[in-house]
């Protein structure tokens, strides 16, 4: 049988909420032995509001779960001995915590020197914010995306309710970590990596930094609509929305012939990409009088045909059966505390071997004798 490429690295999960948790779950996809090491309350996403769990669910797939008490001697005696046993450690907690329990990246490359020792946190480990907490929404803040995000004004900036900071910041820790364990393979030492969460998030920023630092402006709120061109955003139908993009010229033509507005193509206001985008307003209100008269699967599929790039707005109650999600297994369902729930996928595909999720996340505590015994602990 095919080995996984991450088979044989252990690796000590000290995380909570998303980013680090999704971090350590990718790794456990790639077949590394992931003990998720929790407090004795559970990780923190078992308790979000009105989610039932579903943000631990979701980043805890495919790892062995343990409960350690890292305010007594006894929990910080078995972490230690953990350590010595483990290839990487992940923590995502405000800096300064892991050095309270005498788990900072010094204490334990003292007794592990080949360890690869990854904290992400929201500002980084260094520098005049570095201590300040935060969540995925706060970054957003910080990192101007929200002040993009949203419809103009009067409407307030507004968050991406995905956790998509989080989740970004995770898979960039885990490619340092991939990184590292290359570094590690060829030089026989271990290192500390410092991800931030915001150093991510201005990365994402990205062009549109480069492009205040020539205009000297900033980029204004335009709903789902873009500068670049028109039409290029949301427009309603009679069921619900569909995202066009239509902005080419050629793209701009078939369109207009399949909703039957010549009239919009010979308008001076609509006739160049230029005039287009300068003018977008007003050309989604005249595209919404027709679209609006359009089912969004018809409408979807006309375009489609046409060659047209477009989307339904899906809701995530839509993606449970989206032909395309089946299709590549990015909807799958797990069983957890008795109950069915469907879940995405791993997005990693390979041609060699397969990435499967063969463990539903662990109940608190759920393997702390069965790990300890293994490995000679306790």
């Amino acid at each position: 049988m095919v080995k996984l490429p991450l088979e044989g690295i252990r690796v000590l999960d000290f995380t909570h909420e998303v980013a680090g948790p999704h971090c350590a779950a990718l790794l456990a996809d790639l077949g590394a032995e992931v003990i998720k090491i929790e407090p004795p309350r559970g990780d923190r996403a078992r308790y979000w509001v009105d989610m039932l769990e579903t943000a631990y669910i979701v980043n805890n797939r495919n790892k062995k779960g343990i409960v350690l008490d890292l305010r007594t001697e006894e929990g910080k005696k078995i972490a230690l001995e953990l350590v010595k046993k483990a290839d990487i450690l992940i923590e995502n907690f405000v800096p300064g915590t892991m050095k309270k329990f005498g788990l900072d990246y010094e204490s334990v490359k003292a007794i592990n020197p080949k360890i690869i020792y990854c904290s992400i946190s929201g500002y980084g480990q260094t520098g005049p914010y570095y201590q300040r907490p935060a969540w995925d929404p706060v970054i957003e803040a910080e990192s101007g995306l929200m002040s993009m995000t949203g419809d103009p004004e009067p409407c307030l900036p507004s968050r991406i309710p995905a956790s998509i900071v989080d989740y970004g910041t995770g898979a960039y820790a885990a490619l340092a970590i991939l990184a590292a364990l290359i570094y590690r393979e060829k030089t026989g030492k271990g290192q500390y990596i410092d991800i931030s969460m915001l150093d991510v998030s201005a990365m994402w920023a990205g062009y549109w930094i480069a492009w205040s630092s020539l205009t000297g402006k900033i980029r204004e709120r335009m709903g789902s609509a873009a500068p670049i061109g028109a039409p290029y955003q949301v427009y309603r139908t009679k069921d619900g929305y569909i995202f066009i993009a239509a902005y080419e010229d050629d793209a701009w033509k078939k369109l207009c012939e399949i909703l039957k507005a010549d009239h919009l193509v010979n308008d001076p206001l609509f006739s160049t990409r230029e005039s287009r985008a300068k003018n977008r307003e007003k050309l989604a209100q005249e595209l919404e009088k027709i679209t609006k008269n359009w089912k969004t699967k018809d409408l979807e599929n006309a375009l489609v045909a046409a060659g047209i790039a477009c989307a339904p707005v899906n809701t995530t109650l839509d993606l449970l059966n989206h032909p395309q999600l089946l299709h590549r297994d990015m909807i799958v369902e797990i069983e957890y505390k008795g109950k069915k729930v469907k879940i995405p996928g791993i997005p990693l595909k390979f041609s060699e071997f397969k990435l499967e999720i063969k463990s539903p996340p662990p109940e608190i505590g759920q393997h702390t004798k069965e790990v300890l015994r293994d490995l000679g602990i306790q």
